[in-house]
């Protein structure tokens, strides 16, 4: 059975790119660039990961999404990618008390090169 992959990111350029690789380095992904879909997404389907931009448009942002994965029965492993850099990022994270439920921080676009965004997508999923 393959890994499967949710990608949450409002651009669908981005969206697509990174659905692409994930299929190409062989996991299953789905993806969607709303935050609301993305919990629906995650209520009626067993992810192992989840890959989220944490500046969504609409009603959910990404932080939402994040929170949201309490009402998900397992330990689901969280890529966070943004603009905002992981320096930055870190201290928004722990205000919102989400930190510790983050696995990996990767900055937008230039951390997302295909084989370092499969690298860091493996090592979190081997934690």
């Amino acid at each position: 059975m393959k890994t499967k992959i949710l990608i949450v990111d409002d651009e669908k350029i981005i969206r697509g790119i990174l659905k692409e690789t994930l299929e190409d380095a062989g996991y299953e992904a789905e993806a969607t660039g709303s935050g609301s879909d993305a919990v629906e997404m995650m209520e009626k389907t067993i992810f192992d990961a989840l890959v989220v931009d944490i500046r969504l448009e609409g009603a959910a942002s990404g932080i939402d999404v994040i929170k949201s994965r309490s009402k998900v029965s397992h330990r689901l492993k969280i890529l966070v990618i943004s603009a905002t850099s992981p320096d930055f990022l870190r201290p928004i994270l722990q205000a919102e008390g989400i930190l510790g439920l983050v696995d990996a921080v990767l900055e937008k676009p230039s951390d997302l090169q295909p084989e370092q965004f499969v690298l860091t997508l493996n090592r979190i999923l081997k934690k």
